[in-house]
């Protein structure tokens, strides 16, 4: 009989205050402490069970109870604090576990701030077995002609298109206006400028310009045995007289290495100085996402963090479970 009473207070427990704690051990009305995953707890006394809140109450109907939020971790995931485990993409991992997703090593870790903390890097590695020689400025142009002209701004989240490797056989003048506009700029700047890659060697900017804060070439002249890779872009300059500029970036050859302080995108082999432009532009995840990841996992809940929406509007907030949330007015500047 005693053990049915027993049952019948967990079952309403449950059932009447929603509390997920209502346990086996929890005390019968009479006894002055509570049981709590092996612990034993004085009437009246409050404790944690990893994010949630609990509460000894020997006297009442609920004995040992807890509140029932779920204790978050890296990508949306659950770390459960009592059990020691991580819940990552629909499956359960114990804690100090270690597994990959795909190329990337992750960890299980519920007593941190994020739970689950993964490497981030790109995991289609793209190969470096192309390479076209160039006698002329034709040769070149043929090669930027053949590209898919990339939407580029502080918000896009995008794997750009980048050339194959072009060799100039000799020394080749190339001017921005032998490349034709993209057909696809509405409310672009009227014609392409080139830019070059921060100490490439090999070529020389023959003739500067400027648009908005950019500084560009209009003709650029590339040295005798230069190797390099071109992409091109759709670049927001919003809110300049125009929204946006048709750039053709010069950049090192496929096989070349980064700086030491630069990140390396496996998936088109380029690099990238900012880790924020490397997760949207590399690992193609979301604008929200990026300034709340680095590059071993999240950042910590309540972090401050911001996001661009437009190539002049940034929106405000602070990083919870892995994301950038804005904690301003709703719909204030475009904002979400």
């Amino acid at each position: 009989m005693k053990t049915q009473i027993h049952r019948l207070l967990i079952a309403l427990c449950s059932l009447t205050i929603g509390l997920s704690a209502c346990s086996d051990n929890a005390a019968t009305p009479g006894d002055k402490t509570c049981t709590w995953k092996g612990v034993v707890y004085q009437d009246q006394q409050e404790w944690k069970d990893d994010c949630n809140s609990c509460k000894c109450n020997p006297g009442g109907t609920v004995g040992a109870a807890c509140t029932s939020k779920g204790c978050p971790s890296t990508d949306g995931g659950v770390g459960d604090g009592g059990d020691r485990r991580c819940t990552y993409k629909g499956k359960v991992y114990k804690d100090q576990d270690e597994f990959k997703d795909d190329c990337n090593s992750c960890k299980c870790n519920p007593a941190g701030s994020t739970g689950v903390g993964c490497t981030q890097k790109a995991c289609n590695a793209a190969t470096c077995d192309k390479t076209l020689a160039a006698n002329d400025s034709v040769g070149i142009t043929s090669v930027i002609a053949a590209l898919t002209w990339n939407s580029v701004g502080p918000y896009t989240s995008t794997l750009e298109k980048v050339s194959i490797d072009v060799k100039t056989m000799k020394a080749i003048t190339v001017a921005a206006s032998q490349i034709a506009l993209p057909s696809s700029c509405g409310g672009c700047r009227p014609q392409v400028a080139f830019t070059i890659a921060k100490g490439l060697k090999g070529v020389t900017c023959k003739k500067t310009s400027s648009f908005a804060w950019l500084t560009t070439c209009d003709e650029v002249e590339l040295a005798a045995g230069t190797t390099v890779r071109f992409r091109a872009q759709i670049f927001d300059t919003h809110p300049a007289q125009y929204n946006a500029a048709p750039i053709v970036e010069i950049i090192a050859d496929c096989k070349a290495p980064c700086g030491a302080n630069e990140l390396r995108c496996d998936a088109n082999n380029t690099c990238f100085s900012d880790f924020e432009a490397y997760c949207r532009l590399c690992l193609v995840k979301d604008k929200t996402v990026c300034p709340c990841l680095t590059a071993t996992g999240n950042k910590a809940d309540k972090t401050a963090c911001s996001f661009a929406v437009s190539g002049d509007v940034k929106c405000s907030g602070e990083c919870k479970a892995g994301t950038c949330n804005y904690t301003g007015t709703p719909g204030a500047a475009g904002c979400p």
